[in-house]
């Protein structure tokens, strides 16, 4: 069903820029009155301003609450008014609306998840004319459900050898789930990490940081360096290393720190006294960890 409904300008522009996603509605006492308790999800609504301008939403979800108060706390303020983010201040201009105080006392009151039909349904899409193989050497496809494929990738689902999308697949990606060689996003998997949440077959810098060399707030590894880093040789503010530790806490065979807990505890060593010390209890260390870990230490 489509239904047409009179707004103010302030919350018209607030739909039409995506702002406010949520409009609050009564059913007003007496005879001809829209009932919004029969507006259901998939339900079109066109909204007219003051002005004369119109625009169309489309119904997402309608939930129904006994008080302003009430839907207030279980919606928020930030998509739902147009006027003020403030609690207090929303309800008072809810309850100040003509008939809505004594009308949402009989039946309360409605949050109307809209979303403006032009911004759910936008769209853009580019192949460059050039290709490689029948792989356009740029592609980009954004919009909802659209994949785009080539040697760069920009878009919602995006795949190439340089892929940037919400979800991005290549050799360099950057996106909200990120998998490549190079990846960089919010959830990154690949061979170099950055994310965070990242998982990385050699290095990663991440929130929570997990590879052979990872660096993060929580760093798991071999060499890793972090807020709290665990590894084999580890270094951080709490430190956990099976065979080196060196940390504000430091446990581990070999232990540096203020608070130690280990075989071998040291206080203030220097460089050349911590890689004989690594050295002479793990002979097959790598030169470039005992070089890392020596490099936090003076001459």
């Amino acid at each position: 069903m489509k239904y047409n409904f009179d707004i103010n300008n302030r919350a018209f522009k607030a739909i039409k820029e995506g702002t406010k996603r949520v409009e609050i509605r009564t059913t007003k006492l007496g005879d001809n009155h829209f009932d919004y308790s029969v507006l259901k999800t998939g339900d079109l609504i066109e909204f007219k301003s003051y002005d004369g301008d119109t625009i169309e939403c489309i119904v997402k979800d309608v939930n129904h609450y006994e008080s302003v108060e009430e839907l207030l706390t279980m919606e928020g303020t930030r998509y739902t008014l147009s006027s003020t983010n403030d609690f207090n201040d929303g309800v008072k201009s809810i309850n100040s609306i003509n008939g809505y105080k004594e009308a949402i006392k009989v039946n309360g009151v409605y949050a109307i998840h809209i979303e403006y039909t032009k911004l759910s349904n936008f769209s853009y899409e580019h192949k460059s004319n050039k290709t490689i193989k029948n792989i356009p050497l740029v592609h980009i496809n954004i919009g909802k459900g659209r994949k785009a494929r080539g040697i760069i990738a920009i878009g919602n689902n995006a795949k190439g050898l340089i892929a940037i999308g919400g979800k991005a697949v290549g050799i360099f990606s950057l996106g909200g789930i990120s998998i490549g060689l190079i990846s960089i996003g919010g959830i990154g998997l690949g061979l170099f990490t950055v994310a965070g949440l990242a998982l990385a077959l050699l290095i990663s810098v991440g929130g929570l940081s997990i590879a052979p060399f990872a660096i993060g707030g929580i760093a798991i590894g071999i060499l890793t360096l972090g807020g709290i880093s665990i590894g084999l040789y580890s270094i951080g503010g709490y430190s956990i290393g099976k065979y080196f530790s060196l940390g504000g806490y430091a446990n581990g065979h070999i232990a540096i720190g203020h608070h130690t807990n280990g075989d071998i505890t040291l206080i203030k060593p220097t460089s050349s006294e911590i890689r004989k010390i690594i050295l002479d209890n793990y002979p097959n260390t790598w030169k470039i960890i005992v070089d890392y870990i020596s490099s936090f230490f003076m001459l």
